[in-house]
């Protein structure tokens, strides 16, 4: 008689973004609101959402950017924008 054994691996993955290259803090006249800032690239990496629907967003004003030393996008909005694309 012969003995079988399973033997299961399972891997786990960790991403870890610091908060300067990814995050900050500004004004967002939409949301009137302090909020926090994200790259397109930050975003796009956690949600799939692509970078370039992204741009074509800020492009139809339907979030509110800034552009300083990189370009950061409302959270909140994005999150709004979010939410109304995967409803549809």
């Amino acid at each position: 008689m012969t003995e079988r054994t399973s033997i299961t691996f399972e891997f786990e993955e960790t991403v870890v973004f610091k908060k300067p290259a990814a995050l900050s803090t500004g004004f967002c006249p939409r949301c009137e609101n302090a909020v926090e800032m994200i790259s397109p690239q930050f975003f796009a990496s956690v949600t799939g959402i692509s970078e370039r629907e992204i741009f074509r967003m800020i492009e139809a004003g339907l979030l509110f950017s800034v552009e300083t030393d990189v370009l950061r996008v409302c959270l909140s909005c994005l999150e709004n924008e979010r939410r109304r694309i995967c409803a549809i």
